[in-house]
């Protein structure tokens, strides 16, 4: 069991982080792209783009 522990370890250090909230926002609107939009490309729903942690679809 510890080997897979060790698996997905080495597989999340492996991502690079996200920038910061307030980054993304930026990027997104200088990119002139709506939540809705980015939740559509993502296949998620708009909710999950506005709170990942809370989506009520």
């Amino acid at each position: 069991m510890s080997e897979l522990f060790d698996v997905v370890d080495a597989l999340v250090a492996s991502c690079s982080p996200l920038p910061p909230a307030q980054e993304r926002k930026r990027l997104r609107l200088a990119h002139g792209l709506t939540l809705d939009e980015v939740a559509a490309a993502l296949r998620v729903c708009p909710g999950r783009a506005r709170t990942p942690t809370r989506c009520s679809c």
